[in-house]
């Protein structure tokens, strides 16, 4: 009887622990580095929100810091400070929810009617870059762009008008906030609704136009139908997430418009917690990242090669015009044109503008009144000074240095945790959820700061670098990559002897190259855009980043000296700031055609290469 009990638990539970130790044991070794990561870098931390109902002390810690319950609540709920924020929080948020949420639907569709491809690729190709940027660059660009001394305001000056003060109105702030969201993700958020588009059988608009049906009732029977899902799925997500509006955009334009119109729940965190000492009341969730997480690791489900359809076109003839549609009017056509092309000249103008006056001399500035839209007379002068060394120096080397290691160890972490749950082995599951847990919640600012001074990492270079070196998105992508390599291939080379590691070094990884030279750039444009981690950790000038030197020396406007630059003299201030920005601007440029080719064969279609 107990023998019977016994082959049937081993029957329902598989092979015996140490048969699946024995079997497994190179997988798990794989998954370690990734488990020490999240236990480090993600649960500690929130485990380190009991803060909230403690009368913490930095010098006693966690551990013997006293409870009191929940006064810290009644004193934030006593703050007018905190219902401030908390105002515009929900204003923005709603704001947000209102303007930005329908441009990316309407983009799209106005995308998926255009026949020619080559303009197709093209407004593609300008729409996804601001995405790639960070937060310090696009409001820099804005700054300089509509500031008080931007060249918006400059041709103002020039036709007799008063200045404009886009950047520092705080009654306008909430659309400046949407205006620049639709710049920097409008383009990146189309992708999720054009791929959901391609699902939609044809023969449907076959049947609605044999039936008399027009552009306009097609559209409004049969796409916006199929967008429904969609739609409703990543309306949720955003509505879930109202409380967190960002965190970056906001406190680079805090001081601009005052806190009474920018501070949100999250600046609010970061003043009264780590900056004005308050780590009870101030013990709330990480500045926005989890909205942003959900959003595309739950939309990407829905981003991937059409399936073939009835009256599907071969992929030579997807384009063109099918004998079903009739030919737009030249009055639409002229409309989609104003649209899209005004949409990429507000991307590509701005850029523009800062790398011409980065090359402008300084008689071309000086005649100009501050900034160019065509140098007369080119010059490199700002970039041989920023390159002579000093503080702009030290600072692109301190990014190099970040991005590149950073970039190193987290593909290596990454690669082995999502090839260690791949497979059903022993611990997969778990660890699996482990990972997939990080996607709903987010670490407070104040416990992850707390684990990275325990851990002696404060003003050290490696707090840019390890709490960043797993994202759960990217493990998502990769491990769906690896999951579909066909299980035949693997038993093969088990038969043949080849150990775990062999497989994932000879037979993963050269099949998965294009998907972790994606992931690879993603983790390297994350690490170079950092600016936060730095704000935070480091205080230290010298361990400055390019992105912190690019806020305080541009978007604030103080000024870089002979002494910090190394050099004298100086070119024309605007010359050398544009410098800076362009300079933060190059490796994203270098790097995005890249990622405009490959991105949706190597992250989206998740298919085996054979």
């Amino acid at each position: 009887m107990l023998k019977s009990n016994s082959s049937k638990r081993q029957a329902k539970n598989g092979l015996p622990l140490k048969a699946k130790w024995a079997r497994d044991w190179q997988m798990v070794l794989l998954m370690i580095p990734g488990v020490v990561f999240l236990l480090a870098f993600f649960y500690l931390p929130v485990l380190g929100n009991v803060v909230a109902f403690q009368d913490f002390q930095p010098y006693l810690g966690i551990m013997h810091s006293g409870w009191n319950g929940l006064q810290n609540f009644v004193n934030l709920y006593d703050n007018p400070d905190f219902w401030d924020a908390l105002r515009n929080t929900l204003l923005l948020a709603g704001v947000q929810l209102l303007l930005f949420f329908p441009v990316p639907i309407g983009l799209a569709l106005i995308v998926d009617s255009l026949v020619s491809n080559r303009f197709r690729k093209w407004f593609q190709t300008i729409a996804y870059l601001p995405h790639f940027l960070s937060w310090v660059l696009v409001v820099t660009l804005f700054q300089q762009s509509l500031g008080g001394a931007g060249f918006v305001n400059n041709l103002l000056r020039q036709a007799g008008l008063d200045p404009i003060p886009f950047m520092t109105n705080p009654d306008t702030f909430p659309l400046l906030v949407v205006g620049q969201l639709i710049w920097k993700d409008a383009g990146w958020a189309m992708i999720i609704f054009l791929a959901a588009l391609t699902t939609v059988d044809v023969s449907l608009y076959e049947a609605a136009a044999a039936d008399g049906a027009g552009r306009w009732r097609r559209m409004w029977h049969i796409t916006l139908p199929s967008l429904r899902t969609v739609i409703v799925l990543l309306l949720i997500l955003r509505i879930g997430d109202i409380l967190s509006v960002g965190f970056e955009q906001f406190i680079l334009q805090r001081d601009s418009v005052g806190p009474g119109a920018a501070e949100v729940l999250d600046t609010f965190t970061y003043y009264a917690g780590v900056v004005g000492g308050d780590w009870s009341s101030g013990g709330r969730g990480r500045p926005g990242e989890g909205r942003h997480r959900r959003v595309v690791a739950v939309g990407r489900e829905h981003v991937g090669p059409p399936p073939r359809r009835a009256g599907h076109l071969p992929e030579t003839r997807r384009f063109m015009r099918p004998v079903w549609k009739e030919k737009p009017s030249p009055g639409y056509q002229a409309i989609k044109a104003v649209i899209l092309g005004g949409f990429a000249l507000l991307i590509v103008v701005p850029i523009l503008v800062v790398i011409s006056t980065s090359l402008a001399s300084d008689r071309d500035i000086i005649n100009a009144g501050g900034y160019v839209l065509w140098p007369s007379h080119p010059t490199f002068k700002a970039y041989q000074t920023l390159f002579s060394g000093g503080l702009m120096g030290r600072a692109i080397l301190v990014s190099v240095f970040v991005t590149v290691v950073g970039t190193a160890i987290a593909l290596a972490v990454t690669i082995a945790l999502a090839y260690g749950t791949s497979r059903p082995v022993l611990f997969g599951r778990p660890v699996l959820l482990m990972v997939l847990f990080t996607l709903l919640f987010a670490p407070g600012i104040i416990p992850m700061f707390l684990v990275v001074k325990q851990l002696g990492l404060l003003d050290s270079l490696w707090s840019l670098i390890l709490p960043g070196a797993l994202g759960a998105f990217n493990f998502v992508v990769l491990r769906t990559f690896f999951m579909n390599v066909p299980g035949e291939l693997l038993e093969s080379a088990r038969i043949d002897g080849a150990s775990d590691f062999t497989i994932l070094r000879q037979i993963i990884m050269p099949l998965s190259k294009a998907v972790i030279a994606v992931v690879g750039l993603f983790y390297a444009v994350g690490f170079w855009n950092a600016f936060f981690n730095a704000l935070l950790y480091l205080n230290d000038t010298s361990k400055w980043p390019v992105q912190v030197i690019l806020r305080t020396y541009v978007l604030q406007g103080k000024s870089l000296s002979a002494d910090q630059l190394g050099v004298t003299p100086l070119p024309q201030p605007q010359s050398l700031q544009m410098a800076v920005v362009v300079v933060a601007l190059v490796p994203i440029a270098m790097v995005y055609p890249f990622l405009q080719r490959h991105f949706t064969k190597g992250v989206i279609t998740g298919a085996v290469k054979g």
